[in-house]
């Protein structure tokens, strides 16, 4: 059982790292622009030329695969953060303040929580459709609830806990008590959380460049290049293979990560 929740993580994290290869260091070696067009060449299968076929507009394919994947990765990747980010601030500020601040943040929490989250995902995208870093930034700051919940929690239990009631009568400060006993305790709770979150905001992602509210044109991600399929899938099912394999090993991988610091996270406890 051991060895199973240990491979998820590493078959995880190996199968990102070769994502991560293929959008960022492979594009080095293959020189191909992603925006020149070939409108003598459009819609052609894979051939050695242009080993995954081309679009609509004869741009190679692979050449667009990799510079979207990166795309979708960087901007997930940065909401993700922030929204992490945002998440610990709030739920260590509820978790140790007591009171109308502590009920404050997690009222807020709450009212968050009460909107339909497809109905604020698709007004933000469509009033910043052409700003799809400012888009996510918003989307980020409106996505912190989960997070604080879980660390507010983790932080009413080990507020009661004898060493760290042993810490604070010692006299330690609190930025000592948080950074070096509360932090490391949760690290692995941040890990899951911007895990889940950052395969959530690639599947969102890809969602709103399907829909044109993303990335906005000849800029490529994902989500456009399958966007440009739904005319004619079979007469270009290059382009859904391909994508969908890129998307559905991406999120996969991130899943697997997730749920392998999960399982070590519930044997270290068990233990």
């Amino acid at each position: 059982m051991k060895i199973r929740k240990i491979d998820n993580l590493r078959f995880g994290l190996a199968v990102l790292v070769l994502i991560v290869v293929f959008a960022f260091v492979l594009p080095v070696f293959y020189r191909v622009s992603p925006y020149e067009q070939d409108l003598s060449n459009p819609l052609s299968a894979p051939s050695i030329d242009h080993p995954m076929g081309t679009d609509m507009y004869g741009r190679d394919l692979m050449a667009r695969i990799m510079k979207g994947t990166a795309n979708t990765l960087m901007v997930s990747f940065l909401a993700s953060l922030v929204s992490l980010i945002i998440g610990i601030i709030a739920g260590v500020i509820s978790g140790f303040s007591r009171g109308i601040i502590s009920e404050l943040v997690m009222r807020l929490a709450d009212v968050l929580l009460g909107f339909p989250k497809l109905v604020m995902i698709l007004l933000i995208s469509g009033i910043l459709s052409r700003d799809i870093f400012a888009s996510f930034f918003l989307l980020a700051c409106l996505s912190w609830m989960e997070t604080a919940r879980i660390i507010r929690g983790e932080i009413k239990v080990i507020k009661e806990s004898l060493l760290y009631k042993s810490l604070v009568a010692a006299g330690l400060s609190f930025p000592k008590v948080l950074l070096g006993y509360i932090s490391p305790l949760l690290r692995g709770k941040f890990l899951v959380s911007f895990t889940l979150s950052f395969a959530s905001f690639i599947l969102i992602e890809i969602s709103l460049s399907f829909l044109g509210l993303g990335y906005a044109s000849p800029e490529p991600s994902l989500g456009t290049l399958l966007r440009q399929a739904r005319y004619d899938p079979a007469g270009s099912y290059w382009i859904v293979i391909f994508t969908g394999l890129i998307i559905i090993i991406l999120v996969s991988a991130v899943n697997f990560i997730a749920d392998g610091i999960k399982d070590s996270l519930e044997e270290n406890v068990s233990r």
